[in-house]
């Protein structure tokens, strides 16, 4: 089970920076695009593409190292007043709750991602952008939650087998 976790956890990483680097591009794109704009009178070409096209890999990228990291929002004031069997089964209701609502959306996701692969769906504007890599992003990211979630769900229940 640990090797699992190490394992996830080094998956988290990489999907998590390559969400950073996609954060990073969005500001870069849009300051020139921005400067171009006010500075030239012309925008930066396909800015607004680039952008749509990286925005799903930097949005859902973070996920699932959030959830490795327990970093997701949660009501500490409300979570600091029960016991540790309750905040158990709290964080077991949570899970199964994150399960219920990602595991349609990556399946979903997953056909629509397959769909766009098929048709080579790129974006309509001055410069035309491969679509299906953001549409791939969507599905790994919250299949990959999905799974964290799992692993948490086991991890959480053994340990409230043995309390």
């Amino acid at each position: 089970m640990e090797t699992i976790r190490i394992l996830f956890e080094r998956i988290g990483r990489v999907y998590s920076a390559i969400a950073g680097i996609g954060v990073f591009m969005m500001m870069f794109i849009g300051t020139f695009d921005v400067i171009g704009y006010n500075l030239f009178g012309k925008p930066l070409p396909g800015a607004k593409e680039m952008i749509s096209v990286l925005m799903p890999i930097s949005a859902f990228g973070f996920l699932m190292y959030a959830q490795i990291m327990r970093r997701h929002v949660e009501i500490d004031i409300f979570k600091q007043r029960c016991s540790e069997r309750t905040r158990k089964i709290l964080n077991i209701i949570s899970y199964v709750t994150g399960l219920v609502v990602f595991l349609p959306m990556t399946v979903l996701t997953a056909e629509s991602a397959w769909h766009s692969i098929l048709i080579r769906e790129y974006t309509a504007g001055s410069l035309g952008f491969p679509i299906y890599p953001a549409r791939i992003a969507i599905p790994v990211a919250t299949g990959l939650l999905c799974i964290q979630l799992v692993l948490d769900l086991i991890f959480d229940l053994e340990k409230l087998k043995r309390n």
